[in-house]
């Protein structure tokens, strides 16, 4: 949005993240497995999909359809396939024709039912990188320093520095509202 995007849509499974989403950052939210994500996004672009989409998910996505999900896990299991490439399928499949798909999420090595031939017939154009902070850092912190980009949202989980083991149940999806270790401005009910 900072770099003039006209619209922007943030998918997720966690209705927290998609709260925090819309009221800190302002952009338009479809929770993955409750919407309809791909109706929607050709609803918003009048047939055509979005022009990017970005894969910032990686290796360890979830979600699909109950049967993508449970081959994607038999294949890790019996050692296949290294990563859940989920996230990236629906990129692509929901990216515009000539669209570009630029895959943020990190993989390690081997994804199975990769749809190439939807990358050729579409004429994709495929990204992938790492952040690169050396490039990046210096505009972001311009933009703090101007009150452009705001980052105090992010840190979510106040609390003393030898409860950091601890801090792993906080940000797990499955805890609960009242974690009881620290102040949890996310963990407000739905």
């Amino acid at each position: 949005m900072l770099l003039g995007a006209e619209r922007v849509f943030v998918v997720d499974p966690l209705e927290e993240r998609l709260r925090m989403t819309r009221r800190f950052v302002g952009c338009d939210t479809l929770q993955e497995g409750t919407d309809d994500v791909g109706a929607a996004l050709l609803e918003a672009t009048a047939g055509r999909g979005p022009d990017v989409c970005i894969e910032a998910v990686g290796m360890e996505s979830g979600g699909g359809s109950a049967v993508e999900e449970a081959y994607d896990r038999a294949k890790q299991y019996l050692r296949l396939q290294t990563d859940r490439p989920t996230a990236l399928r629906h990129a692509i499949y929901h990216c515009r024709k000539g669209g570009t798909v630029f895959v943020l999420g990190v993989f390690a090595a081997l994804a199975d039912k990769f749809p190439l031939g939807a990358v050729m017939n579409k004429g994709l154009t495929l990204r992938g990188a790492q952040m690169h902070g050396q490039r990046y850092i210096p505009m972001l912190l311009e933009r703090m320093a101007r009150g452009e980009l705001v980052t105090e949202h992010l840190a979510t989980h106040v609390m003393p520095l030898d409860d950091g083991p601890a801090a792993t149940t906080c940000s797990s999806p499955r805890r609960t509202a009242a974690c009881g270790r620290c102040s949890c401005p996310t963990a407000e009910p739905s």
